[in-house]
């Protein structure tokens, strides 16, 4: 099975070549609405599909905006588990629960 640090180091690869961020964002915004029509497929038109492969295009451009804007992996998940922690306290923040 291959690891996060494996696809890292693959959108690295491909991305150091281009240089353009302003395709990664495109490409997203063209994968998330693959993911949405799949969705749309399954919850009203009654039909299986498998979002995997759609998720892993979506992830791969994440992955690609955020080397090509020097972000680090770890400081998007831990903003975004404090963005969400704020948001719902209720609903996330394990302390709350207890």
């Amino acid at each position: 099975m291959k690891n996060i640090n494996e696809l890292q180091k693959i959108v690295k690869d491909r991305w150091s070549e281009y240089r353009f961020v302003d395709w990664a964002i495109m490409g997203l915004n063209s994968e998330a609405g693959e993911v949405a029509d799949l969705f749309i497929k399954r919850k009203w038109r009654d039909k299986k599909v498998d979002l995997t492969s759609e998720l892993g295009d979506v992830l791969h451009y994440i992955l690609a905006i955020a080397y090509l804007e020097d972000i680090k992996l770890e400081d998007i998940i831990n903003n975004n588990i404090e963005k969400v922690l704020k948001r719902h306290p209720d609903r996330y923040n394990r302390e709350y629960k207890k």
